[in-house]
């Protein structure tokens, strides 16, 4: 077992807690939007509104912002020390503050042509109400580029645990905003998105607010400073065009290629789409990001230091331990979906054939799920080796094939579609970006990951008949009601990750080993605390 591969792992347990625990009030915060607005115009519209400022912010913060900041900030720190990396930060800090401004500012002028051309089957009532609502959420990006930079200071320097905890927090403020302050304004749908909308900006806010304390403890110093000629800033600028187009090809294929079109397929498609999208992201946020994330800052130290084994060989611990996570998640998705939509959504105004089509949309989402998580490693990965043009051109052929993918497909599949073609373009992503990335740095250790696959969907393949077998006589012998809807979900589960890890350790795979010991590790030492305190 590599050093590397435990380091990652650490890490990416680190993160995946952390995360596990925003992805689950993520997901109480879309049951409670599901339970007020249902699946209408309300939700299109919010949906729409939503996504609009969360796919700059993916465009500009999260995505190309963290590719270009990291490698920068990594380098800054070996070479000049932490006085060096923090004048950086706040160089960055300074010019998106007026870069965010003057964005911000455009956006509101032109919200209603932006509406128009993203949801262009949207009826009148549905446009007046998105152009008001992308206005009122759009400074969500400022604070989201501002929290990126803090957590890209905070993972360099090691420290995963607050910045991955910051989105639970922004998750916490929505679900207070829905269970108390909607039905305390009005009981008007039309209204209470408004109040909505608010909660789901003070979340970006409090998002930054909860990071700043432990990069001062740090010793960081935040203070106004421009200086455009500094040669970290430049490099970034040259990173920061082609990441801003290559990070973002998922939310490009959301926003204007799968939004566009569900715009034209009738109210309740949009919301479908989202849901679907959303419990897909669940796994990719628990395991991909986190092992991402984890990985990224440790790759990008050993290509600015030359190490080039070092760092391939993160890549492919990285993509290993990806596979081992992601495609029995990818299999437990699918077999579950129905119960899993049903468990979740149908609640309130959302009913049980929206709850259908949104499990349907899964279930084709859910089918690239291991392909997402493994471009989010391998994407970042030409900005820290300045070959940022590859993730441009392969995402440019992307979109094209997830657009035309979807206009045929749409005929005979209807909103179905999309999420087929997302994750046909997706699977062809990333057969691009690795052959591109395994030309630049040489072998990626590739048999071996290939026999990981393998093995893992082996044991997946296991693992999901006896979930779904579990799950169907669960639902032949229970009562309707709310107690049969946890239990066909929750049981099957409790029973497919352990036949899972079982095979896999049966099997040798060497991730498998890691998480067992880890957990092994971690009840012994409760045990041992406990038999002290006694």
């Amino acid at each position: 077992m590599t050093e590397k591969l435990k380091k990652i792992g650490r890490n990416a347990a680190v993160m995946t807690l952390a995360t596990g625990l925003s992805r689950i009030l993520g997901l109480v915060r879309d049951q409670i939007n599901a339970a007020l607005f249902g699946a209408g115009i309300v939700s299109d519209a919010f949906y729409v509104a939503y996504r609009i400022p969360n796919m700059f912010r993916d465009l500009l913060a999260e995505g190309a912002l963290s590719s270009a900041f990291v490698p920068a900030f990594t380098d800054y720190m070996n070479k000049g020390g932490k006085e060096a990396a923090y004048r950086l930060a706040n160089l960055v800090i300074s010019i998106l503050c007026i870069l965010f401004s003057i964005l911000i500012i455009l956006a509101w002028v032109f919200t209603p042509f932006l509406i128009k051309v993203i949801a262009p089957g949207f009826a009148l009532e549905g446009i007046k109400l998105a152009i008001l609502l992308t206005r009122i959420l759009f400074p969500f990006i400022a604070f989201m580029g501002f929290a990126t930079v803090i957590m890209g200071m905070l993972n360099s320097e090691g420290h995963f645990t607050v910045p991955a905890l910051a989105p639970a927090i922004g998750n916490l403020v929505m679900i207070i905003t829905g269970i108390a302050l909607c039905p305390l304004f009005s009981k008007l749908p039309e209204t209470q998105v408004i109040v909505w909308s608010f909660g789901a900006l003070f979340s970006g806010l409090v998002q930054v607010l909860i990071q700043l304390p432990i990069i001062y403890k740090k010793g960081f110093k935040l203070r106004y400073e421009l200086d455009f000629k500094d040669s970290g800033i430049r490099q970034m600028g040259r990173v920061m065009a082609p990441a801003i187009f290559s990070n973002s090809i998922g939310q490009i294929n959301i926003v204007f290629v799968n939004t566009f079109l569900a715009s034209l397929l009738g109210t309740g498609a949009i919301t479908y789409i989202y849901y679907g999208f959303r419990l897909m992201q669940l796994p990719i946020g628990l395991f991909g990001v986190a092992i991402a994330t984890a990985s990224f800052p440790m790759f990008s130290s050993f290509v600015a230091e030359g190490k080039t084994e070092e760092a391939k060989d993160t890549i492919s611990s990285s993509l290993r331990l990806s596979l081992f996570v992601t495609v029995p998640a990818t299999l437990g998705l699918i077999v579950l979906s129905y119960g899993v939509t049903d468990l979740l959504f149908r609640h309130g105004n959302f009913t049980a054939e929206a709850a259908e089509a949104t499990a349907i949309v899964t279930i084709y989402y859910a089918l690239g799920l291991s392909l997402f998580s493994l471009n989010k490693i391998i994407t970042p990965a030409f900005f820290a080796l300045k070959k940022s043009n590859v993730p441009v051109i392969c995402g440019i052929v992307a979109i094209l094939t997830n657009g035309l993918f979807s206009i045929i497909l749409m005929e005979k599949m209807n909103y179905a579609a999309l999420p087929l073609a997302n994750t046909i373009s997706t699977l062809l992503n990333f057969l691009m970006l690795y052959y591109f990335l395994r030309k630049q740095m040489g072998p990626l250790d590739g048999k071996n990951i290939l026999k990981v696959f393998w093995k893992v969907l082996l044991a997946s393949c296991i693992m999901a008949v006896i979930a779904w077998l579990s799950s169907e006589f669960l639902s032949s012998v229970l009562t309707p009601g709310l107690t049969k809807r946890i239990v066909v979900v929750l049981v099957p589960i409790l029973l497919a990750l352990p036949v899972y890890l079982g095979l896999a350790r049966f099997l040798k795979i060497e991730e498998a080993k890691l998480f067992t010991d880890a957990v092994a590790r971690r009840l012994g030492k409760h045990k041992q605390q406990e038999k002290q305190g006694q």
